[in-house]
């Protein structure tokens, strides 16, 4: 029972970890101020649990690849996030690319 509270524990580390990262709360941004998005998914669109993939981030100079769960109401969505970050600066993203579960229907997230 200890070494499953322990794995859970872990879990819900990364997990949080994760979510709170720029990467995921940017990517969870331009899902929300997305028309299109907002118009599949309904208001609110909010974050998922499952975030997967990986953010590396050491002085200040990082990289993210990460799956980023969204939903609302009316469906749910998953964000394809790639990008940089140098030197303490901004994130740039090469693709922000979502895809609403169900039909498939891809929305370009760098596209607002």
């Amino acid at each position: 029972m200890g070494v499953l509270a322990l794995m859970v524990g872990i879990f819900w580390l990364v997990m949080s970890f994760m979510k709170g990262a720029d990467a995921c709360q940017m990517s969870l941004k331009a899902a929300q101020q997305s028309e299109v998005m907002r118009v599949e998914l309904g208001e609110p669109i909010t974050l998922g649990w499952f975030v997967s993939g990986s953010i590396k981030v050491n002085n200040g100079s990082g990289t993210a690849d990460v799956n980023v769960p969204v939903s609302g109401p009316k469906g749910s969505a998953s964000i394809h996030t790639v990008g940089t970050k140098q030197g303490g600066g901004p994130w740039s993203f090469t693709t922000m690319q979502a895809v609403i579960e169900g039909s498939g229907k891809q929305v370009d997230l760098l596209k607002l």
